[in-house]
C-alpha cells in the first residue's frame, strides 16, 4: 500500500468500515468515534409539512402522515433501531445528515424508531433494518434494505430522480 493511500481519508473509512464488521461479527458495541454523533438523529421538525432544509427529522406514528406522506417534497426515511448494529453505522457515519445536507430544499429526509413506532412499522412492514423507503406524492416508489453510504443512497435517490 502507498503511504499516500495509507493517510487519505479513504483508508480511515475502510478501516472504520472493518471494524465495525468485526464488531457486528462478533456481538461487540461499534467503537464509538471521538467526533460521533449521538444515538439518534436530534430530532427537528419544522411547523408544517416541509422540515427545515438540510435537517433529519425525527417522525413518529402520530407526525408521519404529515412529515411524509403530506411533504411539498419527496421524502426518505430510514426505518431503523437503536439496538441494530447497522443502523449506528450508519448514524456513526452520519448518511442521513449527509443526504439532508446535500439536498437540501429538494428531499425532506427523515428517521422512524420501529420500537417506538409499532403503527407505522405495522403499515409498511420493512424485511429487515435498517429500511430506507422513498416516498413521492405520499406514495412509496422505492425502497433499500440495508446499510448504504451517502454516496450509494445518493445514486439511488438519482435513479429515481432525485438530484
Amino acid at each position: 500500500m502507498s503511504k499516500s493511500f495509507i493517510r487519505s481519508g479513504r483508508a480511515r473509512q475502510t478501516a472504520a468500515v472493518m471494524t465495525a464488521m468485526l464488531a457486528l461479527t462478533i456481538g461487540g458495541p461499534l467503537p464509538q468515534a471521538a467526533s460521533a454523533s449521538p444515538a439518534a438523529p436530534a430530532a427537528q421538525t419544522a411547523p408544517g409539512p416541509v422540515a427545515a432544509a438540510g435537517t433529519v427529522i425525527t417522525t413518529s406514528d402520530a407526525t408521519f402522515d404529515r412529515d411524509v406522506l403530506q411533504s411539498k417534497a419527496p421524502a426518505l426515511v430510514e426505518f431503523c433501531a437503536e439496538w441494530s448494529g447497522p443502523c449506528r453505522f450508519i448514524e456513526q457515519d452520519q448518511v442521513l445528515e449527509n443526504t439532508a445536507r446535500d439536498h437540501a430544499g429538494r428531499l425532506t429526509v427523515a428517521y422512524l424508531d420501529i420500537d417506538q413506532n409499532p403503527a407505522t412499522l405495522k403499515k409498511y412492514n420493512p424485511k429487515g433494518i435498517p429500511a430506507f423507503y422513498l416516498f413521492k406524492n405520499g406514495q412509496v416508489v422505492s425502497y433499500r434494505i440495508g446499510p448504504y453510504s451517502a454516496g450509494q443512497i445518493k445514486e439511488w435517490l438519482q435513479s429515481n430522480g432525485i438530484s
